[in-house]
């Protein structure tokens, strides 16, 4: 379904929100070390290479992302809104569909495509600040 389609079945639309859907898993590490980038501005977090690396926890935060974080907060605020998008059609496409879905977000757009992957980001987090490892799929 497309965008026209939506308001071809006469469905009120108040927010639309267009862009990718991902999956955030957190990584809160133990074991790390924040230190000066002196060629930038900025820090670097340091790990000791080619070891096994203690973590607390992980936590996997379904249908997150700019366009998905503004439908969502649209829907919550009291507007219809609803999201295009494309995903694959895997577990994690449909457990963000479903995240969407219980916060009414409209999901009439939002495609579950065969063969494709579902945008999973890894999220180093440690103490107050993250660094987000991304990969988009096409």
């Amino acid at each position: 379904m497309n965008i026209i389609s939506l308001f071809k079945n006469n469905k009120k639309v108040d927010f639309l929100a267009i862009g990718d859907v991902v999956v955030d898993a957190f990584i809160k590490l133990s074991q790390a070390e924040i230190v000066d980038n002196k060629n930038h501005d900025g820090h670097n977090i340091c790990m000791p290479f080619g070891e096994k690396i203690a973590f607390e926890s992980v936590t996997e935060i379904f249908g997150v992302g700019n366009s998905a974080n503004a439908a969502i907060s649209a829907s919550r605020l009291g507007l219809t809104s609803s999201l295009l998008s494309h995903t694959g059609n895997d577990y994690y496409g449909n457990k963000n569909k479903e995240v969407l879905e219980k916060d009414t977000v409209g999901t009439e757009s939002f495609t579950l495509e065969n063969n494709k992957r579902t945008n999973y980001h890894y999220v180093l987090w440690f103490e107050h600040e993250r660094t987000i490892l991304i990969n988009h799929e096409k």
